[in-house]
């Protein structure tokens, strides 16, 4: 089921289109299972993929400063940093600093993503990307529709808009896990990416074995589905392929051959 949380940019419009670009294999895969592929963080091409980056030990400091200062309720009793309490909590700077980093690694192989592209019309650059044979489409949903076909899925899948910065002079961690998988170098502004995410370590049964490279989220394919766009570099044989495929699982969509080259 679709889940909230205030790091995560969620503020997406109801109607809003998104794109899946894939082969015709991950099609096949996607309407027999009824389910969409998440996978591990630190699997994806991109070796900074929910890395955290530009958090120094000053940073960390700051926030034990900031700890230090306010007064603290437990058990009726009030508790507050002060004199030599106050510098051993500050001389732990750097050692909790490394702990961030360390449990990051951790948290990056128990996250799983997937990705969508977020556009009014299909792209030209991500047919490009996405696609290693003119045999591929794209699936076309929109945000509402997304969300409601996994309010069936036992786990608690996040979505929201990824965040594109200059990791030369930002940071892309202020003290949540979540921030760094929800912000991408600048260098990938044109994917427009909105992504689901599944935190493993965070689940009632987390995962133990470091071997699971992706999960799989059950999806209702008739809420996911609105249309199913054919590559415009496809033969129209693959277009009934597609069509056939597609009948056969009773799933009622739109089949467009793309047009995108095509003088109008």
């Amino acid at each position: 089921m679709f889940v909230e949380h205030p790091v995560i940019n969620s503020n997406i419009k109801g109607n809003a289109k998104l794109w899946r670009y894939m082969d015709f294999a991950k099609l096949v895969s996607l309407i027999n299972n009824h389910s969409l592929y998440l996978c591990r963080s630190d699997m994806f091409k991109d070796i900074f993929e929910g890395k955290i980056i530009g958090f120094k030990v000053d940073d960390m400091r700051e926030s034990l400063e900031r700890i230090a200062s306010n007064e603290y309720i437990f058990e009726d009793e009030t508790i507050k940093f002060e004199g030599k309490d106050k510098q051993d909590l500050l001389e732990k700077a750097e050692e909790f600093t490394e702990q961030i980093y360390s449990d990051s690694e951790y948290q990056r192989k128990n996250t799983f993503i997937n990705c969508w592209h977020l556009n009014e019309y299909e792209s030209a650059a991500m047919w490009d990307l996405y696609l290693k044979s003119d045999e591929g489409v794209a699936i076309q949903t929109t945000f509402d529709r997304l969300k409601n076909s996994i309010n069936g899925c036992e786990q608690e899948i996040y979505i929201g808009k990824v965040n594109y910065i200059d990791f030369t002079r930002e940071s892309n961690f202020f003290g949540n896990v979540f921030e760094p998988f929800f912000s991408k170098r600048i260098s990938f502004a044109h994917e427009q990416e909105v992504r689901l995410l599944y935190a493993g370590h965070h689940d009632a049964k987390p995962l133990k074995d470091e071997d699971i490279y992706g999960v799989n989220i059950k999806v209702d394919l008739s809420e996911l589905v609105e249309s199913i766009y054919v590559s415009p570099d496809a033969s129209q044989w693959f277009v009934e392929i597609v069509e056939a495929v597609i009948k056969k699982f009773n799933i009622n969509a739109n089949i467009i051959h793309s047009d995108l080259y095509k003088v109008k």
